[in-house]
């Protein structure tokens, strides 16, 4: 066990009252700043963004300061600490200097106490904040040194009581494989092979990724519309992360990067998955068991919520920072309880606790995660130039690359390049979805054709692949994604290409004059549908080497499962949710 720290060389011992105080002081400053934020927020208009991100981190410390407060009273060892922390020089009354610098910077001059929201939109403009800024960022970047001090000190013993180190590797393996619910590796591998080079850095030029990534951001919000290539980007920032990480990572203080990606296709509320994998790579970074999970796994039952957080409470002593990106947030449907995983992830953003918890969300802007992210996050929009830029660069890389596109001549590809570019309107999924249609047209007058009536959204663009596949594979594509989204909707394991082929085959002989030999008219099929409706549907392999069908993305289950369709020239393929449990596959 390491050493308790002790009273500082020539330094006074406090009495009761004076250690009381000190920290008495810095939760009155605490209380005053979170007011003066409160104030700034309700009473101005487009108020500087930093306020936000002040309210969070100094309604954390005053979190901190009043459970000091309480074990200064019930623990002898705790005010032993507060002791040797409370000196002259001490990080706490360090803390409390800046945090008077920090109220200094907020508080309203004094004007006419009659009308308090004139007062406080007049005092914020004399401000002149942006002169006063860099003061502020600074007492916050003091602040959250200090506050870091004081909870290492605190957690110095825990730490070292945090992991078993009598479990053998084979005992740790156990555990390890009984926490593994989920694993979304798959997920992120899948959107690293749709990674376009060079594309999603605008996100590491915003002062905001600089910020987060340095721990001065607790929380980053990037959120689009469907199509704009959400997921990719999250797996992009994953990789950037993680290079960060291997080129800072110092032995004492430990930095991990768990990721997590939401899907549709799993069909459950995604809340205790989602803790489920952040244990299991929590410990497999640390190579360690903490005791609250080794004690959970010895009870030999399923754990309640509560009881994960509390493993991972006891885990984030052990580390210096956790980079936790959660993708795809709006995929969890509300109905499943999506509630569950937005609180869990405004516990994460404002409790002490996880205070070494550094996240990062993606998803649409719906009105319920808009409720909950925006007053703890900041929000990073994909609607930008940057994007657009991204878009064209996919585009072009697609065109010289594919060996389809590298027949056509260089003013064609220019023209679509241009075409594709500027109609996107934000959406990678329109552009990719749009090259797929225009590959498989043959001559010049034909793709030029084409370009003048592109769908203008990602329904209108399903709709013309849909009512473009040959009348002959209608029924084999129908049979496909109604047993797709029948087996989502169950949360069971996709069938293979293979045993749906199969299925399809024996529902054909039997209901027809028609015969197929087997396999090799399966493996036609399985391969004229991937050709026709590769922007539709698509292989993922399993862990055991299958190849899966899935639907290419969440859109296109939103689409087949709407009303939408059912007024379109597409409704053949329309999947209604009273006809898919009355009437399955």
């Amino acid at each position: 066990m390491r050493d308790r720290p002790g009273p500082r060389k020539g330094s006074l011992r406090l009495d009761p009252v004076s250690l009381t105080a000190g920290v008495i002081a810095v939760v009155g400053l605490a209380d005053q700043v979170i007011k003066l934020c409160h104030g700034h927020i309700q009473s101005v208009e487009n108020f500087p963004r930093d306020i936000r991100m002040i309210l969070i981190e100094i309604s954390a410390l005053n979190d901190i300061f009043q459970n000091l407060l309480f074990l200064n009273e019930h623990d002898a060892h705790c005010s032993a600490m507060l002791t040797s922390l409370l000196g002259q020089d001490g990080p706490i009354s360090a803390c409390r200097a800046s945090m008077v610098s920090l109220e200094l910077c907020l508080c309203p001059e004094m004007v006419d106490s009659a009308n308090k929201r004139r007062r406080l939109k007049l005092s914020l403009e004399s401000l002149a904040w942006h002169f006063k800024e860099t003061r502020v960022r600074q007492a916050m970047d003091e602040i959250r040194r200090y506050k870091e001090t004081i909870t290492l000190a605190f957690s110095s013993e825990v730490i070292d009581n945090v992991v078993p180190n009598g479990l053998a590797d084979s005992q740790r393996q156990e555990v390890y494989k009984w926490l593994r619910h989920v694993d979304p590796s798959p997920n992120h591998n899948a959107a690293r092979d749709f990674y376009e080079a060079d594309t999603g850095n605008w996100v590491l030029r915003d002062p905001e990724w600089f910020a987060w990534i340095r721990l001065q951001r607790r929380c980053l919000w990037i959120h689009g519309i469907p199509g704009a290539g959400k997921t990719i980007l999250a797996s992009h920032l994953i990789e950037q992360i993680n290079e960060a990480i291997s080129h800072s990572q110092e032995p004492n203080k430990p930095v991990a990067c768990v990721y997590y990606y939401c899907y549709y296709g799993r069909n459950q509320d995604e809340r205790d998955p989602l803790l489920w994998w952040m244990l299991d790579q929590l410990c497999r970074h640390l190579h360690s068991v903490p005791c609250s999970v080794k004690r959970v796994y010895d009870h030999g039952r399923q754990p309640a919520t509560r009881e994960l957080l509390k493993c991972i409470e006891e885990l984030l002593t052990a580390v210096h920072a956790v980079y936790l990106v959660v993708d795809a947030v709006d995929a969890v449907d509300e109905s499943l309880e999506r509630h569950n995983l937005l609180e869990t992830l405004r516990h994460f953003c404002t409790k002490p606790e996880f205070a070494r918890l550094q996240i990062l969300v993606t998803s649409r802007e719906y009105v319920d995660i808009a409720g909950v992210l925006t007053p703890i996050s900041q929000p990073l929009s994909m609607a930008n130039p940057q994007v657009a830029e991204d878009i064209k660069s996919y585009t072009q890389s697609r065109l010289e690359t594919d060996r389809q596109f590298r027949r056509w001549s260089p003013s064609l590809r220019e023209e679509v390049k241009k075409v594709l570019s500027s109609g996107a309107k934000g959406m990678f999924r329109w552009a990719a979805c749009q090259l797929d249609i225009l590959r498989r047209l043959s001559t010049d007058a034909e793709i030029r054709q084409g370009l003048k009536t592109l769908p203008e959204s990602l329904d209108g663009t399903y709709m013309r692949i849909l009512c473009s596949v040959d009348k002959v594979l209608r029924p084999f594509l129908r049979y496909t994604v109604r047993w797709i989204i029948f087996l989502q909707s169950l949360g069971l394991r996709p069938f293979s290409a293979i045993q749906i082929a199969q299925a399809y085959v024996a529902s054909v002989e039997t209901d027809s004059d028609q015969s197929y030999t087997m396999p090799g008219n399966m493996q036609v099929f399985i391969d004229t549908l991937l050709e026709a409706c590769g922007c539709l549907v698509t292989l993922h392999k399993s862990s055991g080497n299958e190849d899966l069908l899935q639907l290419a993305h969440f859109t296109v289950s939103e689409f087949l499962r709407s009303t939408r369709i059912t007024s379109t020239p597409a409704q053949y393929f329309a999947i209604l949710p009273t006809e898919l449990f009355l009437n399955t596959p």
